[in-house]
């Protein structure tokens, strides 16, 4: 079966890129053709998005598209548009070439909450989901939260498919080499928030609770920001940092696994959250994670036992759990052990023959 999927390039500084080469690289081993078109997000000419159409459409039995609402045009600006355009032109081109389009949404804003753009906003994205939805033969979701976020934008709960978001093999390290390369002292304990930085994955959250942990804590921001937009709150967050956090810019992927590999916890403060690659980043090292008690993490600590959650934006609630995760080394073991089980459970192989199971079943369905 041939596969051509849409996604951001594998070496940009974005998920959805790092995401689509694991998978399209446990496909290949499956047997599936697969053809990776890159696309680069926010570009102003539409033709540029009607030629990458074209390349999907070409010798293919399923065009997999890796949504991001900022993938296609800039959503806010005149350039929003291009993403009807694009469905709609794919969709007009499978009519005779005779193809299925599935859709992974990486994000999905809700129509009754917007994330920008008030009421506006939420005519707008409310029509934006209804021709992703009216456009692809299938919807793949990474999280339960995901697909109970789709049922409510108006989706089929038919044409949804919940799919692992995969875990990658770690790379263990030696810590002690790595802390002493880095200048930092044995005894620290240290904390790290990875990923890019925004207001909605709580940065300052952490922040403000650093203040009020001990000097035997290193807090590492281990990221950068993916848009202009984020800069006033990068300002923000540095007016906020006490002498026990260090920012460590955009971290490279050779780097990751250093920094995986000094780190005591994770901590994700997120304000909202559809899925996290962070999270299985972390379970993959068996690092535990402190998250905040959003339903995505409530559902993970269901399954598993690798995380602890504190009251969303709750400084006082966070500084607890983190000192009282720290002062349990029982309780950190055995959270790292079962982080390291369901990151065995839960890898890119997985993952993988998921999709395979979904690409037959909506090809077989089009053929009746």
């Amino acid at each position: 079966m041939k596969i051509n999927i849409l996604s951001t390039k594998f070496d940009s500084h974005c998920g959805i890129g790092q995401y689509t080469f694991l998978l399209s690289t446990e496909l290949n081993k499956l047997g599936y053709t697969i053809k990776c078109i890159f696309i680069e997000p926010k570009r102003k000419n539409p033709l540029y998005y009607l030629k990458k159409a074209n390349d999907l459409a070409q010798n293919c039995d399923v065009i997999h598209i890796q949504f991001d609402y900022p993938i296609i045009g800039k959503v806010g600006s005149l350039t929003g548009i291009y993403i009807p355009i694009f469905y709609f032109y794919l969709k007009a081109l499978s009519l005779y070439k005779k193809y299925n389009i599935i859709t992974t949404m990486h994000e999905i804003w809700n129509s009754k909450n917007p994330p920008k753009f008030g009421n506006l906003g939420s005519l707008y994205i409310h029509f934006i989901n209804g021709i992703i939805k009216n456009c692809s033969n299938g919807i793949i979701t990474l999280s339960e939260t995901g697909k109970k976020e789709l049922i409510s934008e108006g989706f089929n709960s038919e044409k949804i498919y919940l799919v692992i978001f995969g875990t990658s093999p770690p790379i263990f390290l030696n810590k002690t080499e790595i802390m002493k390369r880095l200048g930092i002292a044995q005894d620290k304990n240290i904390i790290t928030i990875f990923g890019y930085i925004k207001k909605s994955k709580g940065h300052d959250i952490l922040l403000e609770a650093a203040k009020l942990l001990d000097d035997s804590f290193l807090i590492l921001v281990a990221g950068d920001i993916q848009s202009k937009d984020d800069s006033d709150y990068v300002k923000q967050l540095q007016n906020l940092a006490d002498e026990k956090v260090i920012f460590m810019g955009f971290i490279k992927d050779e780097i990751i696994p250093e920094i995986l590999n000094i780190t005591n916890i994770m901590i994700l403060p997120y304000r909202e959250i559809t899925q996290s690659g962070i999270l299985n980043l972390a379970f993959s090292y068996g690092v535990p994670v402190i998250s905040s008690d959003l339903q995505y993490f409530l559902d993970i600590q269901k399954e598993c036992n690798c995380i602890v959650t504190f009251q969303q934006n709750n400084i006082q609630s966070l500084v607890s759990e983190i000192t009282r995760l720290s002062n349990n080394r029982d309780l950190m073991k055995f959270m790292g052990n079962s982080a390291k089980q369901y990151a065995r459970n839960n890898t890119f192989v997985n993952a993988a023959e998921q999709h395979g199971e979904i690409y037959s079943k909506i090809t077989n369905n089009s053929r009746l």
